[in-house]
């Protein structure tokens, strides 16, 4: 007989992690495939551990944005203390990238989808506090999933902060782009020749000793994350073999024109931040 747990079916097992073991669940009220998370006995029998997890499960339901696994039920009872989230087919992370670096536009364009999704669960005040690239889900249509949000934090020692989440969209990012872990060799793990020159200043910023001095915001990350994007764009985009007839009558300034602009802009973005950031 398969188990039940709530009004869950647990179908087969997905992992095991710091909270727990992950199942394949059939949500069998509505009828929807969930991905059901049964906490450990270390936080289950613990009560003030339990009540910490199971609220912060509640904070992150109420948060909606397509770059978080959605919570949609939590719960304690004789069956157990179980955390019902959405389930996201696709591929993790860690898998996508282990030991093959992505597109830099690519890696920068999944790095600005989290710190959006960031940006939202911090205005629910919550942060993910234990970002990796085993925490994400690269979906078949390219959006990328934060898992776990807000939950890890309160089975460690500590609490999580804003700027932690900040690092780890850098870290993130380093790994996407390198096609390895970032070690915390600060600056010099930045030197390595996969980083593009446009990438290594946001990226030295976001992995910082104390990156929350330069961004006020995980939205002004995804900001310039994107600005870079579109300076790696035009620096990768193939040249064109002559210039285009609007070109010689003056009407086009020129690949090398639009990608000194598009620098200026990401200057004056990461500039901007890191004064507002002084300020505030």
């Amino acid at each position: 007989m398969p188990r039940i747990v709530a009004h869950f079916e647990l179908q087969a097992p997905l992992g095991h992690g710091t909270l727990g073991e992950l199942h394949r669940a059939r949500d069998l009220e509505v009828g929807r495939t969930a991905a059901l998370r049964l906490l450990a006995p270390s936080i289950a029998d613990n009560e003030r551990a339990r009540l910490d997890v199971l609220h912060a499960a509640q904070r992150v339901a109420a948060i909606e944005h397509p770059s978080i696994a959605a919570v949609y039920a939590s719960g304690h009872g004789p069956d157990g203390t179980f955390i019902a989230s959405e389930f996201v087919p696709g591929q993790q992370l860690s898998a996508m990238v282990h030991g093959t670096p992505l597109h830099p536009k690519r890696a920068l364009d999944l790095a600005a989808q989290l710190a959006d999704g960031l940006a939202v669960a911090q205005e629910h005040g919550v942060v993910h506090g234990a970002l990796s690239s085993a925490s994400v889900i690269v979906t078949p249509k390219g959006t990328a999933k934060l898992l776990d949000v807000g939950l890890v934090p309160w089975t460690r020692a500590g609490s999580a902060a804003p700027r932690d989440d900040v690092f780890g969209i850098g870290a993130l990012l380093f790994e996407m782009l390198v096609g390895r872990p970032f070690k915390h060799g600060w600056p010099a793990e930045l030197r390595v020749p996969e980083l593009l020159v446009d990438v290594r200043p946001v990226l030295q910023q976001l992995v910082a000793p104390r990156p929350g001095e330069a961004f006020d915001s995980m939205a002004t990350v995804a900001a310039v994350l994107r600005d870079v994007a579109l300076v790696v764009a035009a620096r990768t985009a193939a040249p064109a073999t002559a210039a285009s007839p609007a070109a010689v009558r003056g009407g086009w300034p020129g690949r090398p024109v639009l990608v000194g602009l598009v620098v200026l802009l990401v200057l004056a973005t990461l500039a901007w931040a890191f004064v507002r950031g002084r300020l505030i």
